[in-house]
């Protein structure tokens, strides 16, 4: 994680990359787990705007898109390959 962004200004961006796989989850027929990285997401974001919950937010993004991942099928095509490249999510996976 790169410690030289402060919580405050990585933290939109991580929420909506998380958003964006929640999406992902949900067009994959997976709506029980996309509920849940959402909840825990919005929890997360409405309440800890500091270095613990941008770390929650990272293993919330981490899971999110190991679950795409797991489920990867014909949506890769449409052009979900972006997240790899995705600031967040190289920051997730240091």
């Amino acid at each position: 994680m790169d410690s030289s962004v402060s919580p405050t200004e990585s933290l939109p961006a991580l929420y909506r990359a998380i958003l964006d796989l929640v999406a992902d989850l949900e067009h994959r027929g997976l709506r029980p787990d996309a509920v849940r990285v959402r909840a825990e997401a919005t929890k997360v974001y409405s309440t800890s705007w500091d270095e613990r919950g941008q770390r929650r937010l990272h293993q919330v993004y981490a899971r999110a898109s190991r679950m795409v991942q797991e489920h990867d099928g014909p949506l890769e095509s449409r052009g979900t390959a972006w997240r790899r490249n995705h600031p967040a999510a190289r920051a997730a996976s240091r």
